[in-house]
């Protein structure tokens, strides 16, 4: 779903995707926005400013107990200033809020995002 609210650049559906106190850590160590409330306005100027943005899944694969996902991705975007292509590359882990059981099993809360962190470099061609 994530994904798909980044492709269409619809901040209407982020209620659905993170939780209200989620984090959205953009460069660690650098920016995070902490709420449902300041990640919705990071992505009204950010991805939401996109020029028809391609994100695409390359690999994901969850952590044995799903309480984190890794994503390796890539988005094409235009740039209309100079009529050049940006290219990021990176991935992204969402952490999913649950309780560990016996066993290390692990129960998901619901299957929203309560962190997200993005890892990521960005060339022009």
């Amino acid at each position: 779903m994530y994904f798909k609210a980044w492709k269409t650049r619809d901040c209407q559906l982020l209620p659905s995707i993170f939780t209200q106190d989620a984090k959205y850590i953009v460069k660690p160590c650098v920016e995070e926005y902490a709420g449902l409330e300041n990640i919705i306005k990071y992505w009204e100027l950010n991805p939401v400013t996109q020029i028809e943005p391609t994100p695409e899944i390359i690999t994901c694969f969850p952590s044995p107990d799903k309480a984190m996902w890794f994503c390796e991705f890539r988005n094409t975007q235009k740039l209309i200033s100079d009529n050049k292509i940006k290219i990021t590359e990176g991935m992204i882990l969402f952490i999913i809020r649950g309780t560990i059981g016996t066993k290390n099993s692990f129960t998901p809360s619901s299957n929203m995002i309560c962190e997200l962190r993005e890892f990521y470099r960005s060339r022009m061609e």
